[in-house]
């Protein structure tokens, strides 16, 4: 007899094809026409889960938005570009950043940081591009477009792409976050610099959890509770 999870590896690997031509050749104007932005993301999340909007403006005249009560035991959960962001936040709260003005006050660690797939490394020279270029979304095109427009004029350095940072780098992180815990699909294509990243953060924190999972990529998350609905509504 056929294993039941035949139909949900063919309905992936056909949507994965589909979404890498798809991403190979959409322009950032046409993604940011499709996309909401991100307060109005916000906004419907809020109005969805039942919470009260707290929002703040910060003296650059960017938005940081609250997900629940504001109070000290706080877990960073961030995706792919988000999980640069959050270590491009504790490296600046270790290392301040000469161009930027705000200096944040840590009084109370943060309670954890789950980096799920992060984005450290922008090129794609690494092998896991070509091993696993089948079993992902993220073509090598998209990847340099996206990389393009958030680093803009900037240079490389460890605040961008954390990758480049050695693990002394990251010294002092258990003073900020109790805990950290490293995701990565052993079939997504930026899996051997989640790999790297994850060993340097090991290094730098006793209380880091890497977690690889084979054959997963961080966008079977969605495609997973996809299927599920769908089986759902069957039943």
């Amino acid at each position: 007899m056929r294993s039941g999870k035949r139909p949900d590896r063919v309905f992936k690997d056909v949507a994965y094809a589909v979404l890498r031509s798809q991403l190979a050749s959409i322009s950032i104007p046409q993604e940011r026409y499709l996309d909401n932005s991100t307060e109005s993301t916000y906004l419907n999340l809020a109005k969805k889960e039942g919470f009260q909007p707290d929002s703040i403006v910060l003296s650059d005249g960017s938005k940081g938005h609250w997900l629940g009560p504001r109070n000290k035991d706080k877990v960073m959960v961030y995706f792919h570009a988000g999980g640069n962001l959050t270590l491009g936040v504790l490296s600046h709260l270790l290392h301040p950043h000469p161009d930027i003005s705000i200096r944040p006050k840590v009084d109370e660690h943060f309670r954890a940081a789950v980096l799920i797939s992060p984005w450290v490394k922008f090129a794609t020279e690494d092998s896991s591009h070509k091993r696993n270029f089948y079993t992902d979304m993220l073509p090598p095109a998209a990847a340099k477009r996206w990389s393009s427009a958030f680093l803009g004029s900037a240079p490389l350095d460890n605040y961008n792409q954390p990758v480049l940072a050695d693990s002394s780098w990251f010294r002092g992180l258990d003073g900020l976050v109790k805990e950290v815990l490293v995701w990565g699909g052993g079939g997504e294509v930026l899996i051997d610099s989640i790999d790297d990243i994850a060993n340097k953060l090991k290094e730098a924190h006793p209380k880091t959890e890497y977690i690889v999972q084979r054959m997963k990529t961080s966008s079977s998350w969605p495609f997973l509770a996809i299927r599920a609905k769908q089986k759902e509504l069957k039943s």
